[in-house]
Order: C-alpha cells, then structure tokens, then sequence
C-alpha cells in the first residue's frame, strides 16, 4: 500500500495546489513572488526604519530629535 492511497481527498487537493503548475497559474506573480520591479535604496532604508524620526524624553516630555 502506498502512502498516497492513505490521504484523504482535502489532503490530495491541498498536494495538487502546492504543484509547480498552480504557481505558475497566479497572474502576476513570477516564479518565487518577485514583481520583478526591483527595490530602491529608499524602499529599503523605509522598510528597514532608518528614515524615521527620532524622539527623545525632555523634562517628562517627548519630542522629536
């Protein structure tokens, strides 16, 4: 007996959807997730916090640097 006449028919579908076919069927998607349009430094330094502003505690209040 193989593994695969184990499976309940939810457990084959969820198998059939994991397939390289059904990537590959999402429009707009490229294989991995990519947009293909790549980041800039600005994006990154957005995602990564560094173009935050930063506050400091003076006399019990917070203001910014």
């Amino acid at each position: 007996m193989k593994f695969a006449d184990q499976l309940s028919d939810k457990h084959k579908q969820l198998e059939q959807m994991k397939s390289p076919k059904m990537k590959q069927s999402l429009p707009g998607l490229k294989a991995g997730g990519k947009t293909g349009k790549p980041m800039s430094r600005r994006d990154w330094e957005d995602i990564m916090g560094t173009r935050r502003d930063t506050y400091e505690r003076r006399n019990g209040a917070v203001r910014r640097k």
